[in-house]
């Protein structure tokens, strides 16, 4: 069941020690997030003064609201894999990857408008002070605007500590928090940005841990693995000539499929190809090499099944 080093094994041996493991990384990592507004409310007491801080304290109890809630909701995704995970269904885990992935990048976006539209108002609600609401609303707004990074992260550390692996959430975490303290300094200090400082630096962290996490998601060889695909369709004349050149350079398996464009009456093979977001352009290029004309149609693709096809369009 274990893949790497940082994955536990909570099925077989002793499961005292391999509790503190998982717990105490998972513990931390919790008080973290914390403690990301914690830190933007020093910087600015510190360096921009009573207003400042009293506007950025005033969304605390607000933003630890949504922290708590979104990490409670990734937990449904967390508890739905681990079953998948251990129970050794490949398929189904994959779904419940990119299910989740796309609802927190989907939900993350409609908290980010609602965030940006509804943050005075929630303020409002809480009794905050007329002189600091402005400041306090501007440090909400931008706030939320990191809602998709936010969301992306807790979403994908929910599918590692599934599998045990609650380590490198921890570790991404505190890149994420360093670079946020040090980006807090440099905007608060150095370009005088104050209250859209240090919500500017908070985002930029979360984008970071965001990063992080998907990377570690896309380079994995387990069944958690995370795929960012593209289906190509590419309509040309010298469509045997094409599909040659892409079985021979590129190792990737080509569909024809027999045509005929209702508009000019012609009858032609439409190809479709199944490639790797890096290798898009070189599929792009291979397509203009012999056809300048040609029609290259690019989709996603969130999966793909068949005997080790998802091995073959793993990022390599």
């Amino acid at each position: 069941m274990k893949n790497n080093k940082y994955e536990i094994d909570m099925c077989n041996g002793t499961i005292m020690d391999k509790l503190i493991s998982f717990a105490f990384p998972l513990m931390l990592s919790g008080i973290l997030q914390l403690m990301f507004n914690a830190v933007d409310i020093i910087v600015v007491g510190r360096f921009s003064g009573s207003q400042a801080l009293a506007a950025v304290g005033s969304t605390t109890a607000l933003i630890n609201v949504f922290v708590n809630l979104f990490i409670g909701i990734s937990l449904g995704a967390n508890v739905l894999a681990a079953r998948f995970y251990a129970a050794g269904r490949e398929e189904e885990m994959s779904q419940t990857v990119h299910t989740a992935i796309t609802l927190a990048l989907i939900s993350g976006v409609v908290m980010a408008f609602i965030g940006v539209l509804f943050a005075k108002g929630a303020l409002e609600l809480m009794g905050t002070p007329d002189d600091v609401i402005g400041q306090s609303t501007l440090y909400m707004r931008i706030y939320f605007m990191g809602m998709p990074f936010f969301m992306l992260y807790n979403y994908g550390a929910a599918i590692l500590r599934a599998v045990g692996d609650t380590k490198r959430p921890l570790f991404f975490l505190i890149i994420s928090g360093c670079i946020n303290a040090g980006l807090n300094l440099i905007l608060v200090i150095g370009f005088h940005l104050d209250v859209a400082g240090v919500a500017i630096a908070t985002i930029i962290s979360q984008c970071v841990s965001c990063i992080l996490v998907l990377r570690c998601l896309c380079r994995t060889q387990g069944s958690y693995q995370l795929h960012f695909s593209k289906l190509a369709i590419i309509i040309s004349e010298r469509s045997k000539e094409i599909a040659g050149s892409i079985m021979k350079n590129m190792e990737r398996g080509v569909t024809a499929v027999k045509s005929v464009g209702m508009y000019s009456g012609t009858e032609r093979d439409m190809l479709f190809c199944v490639v790797p977001r890096k290798e898009i352009i070189w599929l792009r290029d291979i397509v203009r090499e012999y056809d300048k004309q040609a029609f290259l149609i690019v989709s996603d693709v969130k999966e793909v099944f068949g005997e080790g096809f998802i091995e073959d369009i793993s990022p390599k």
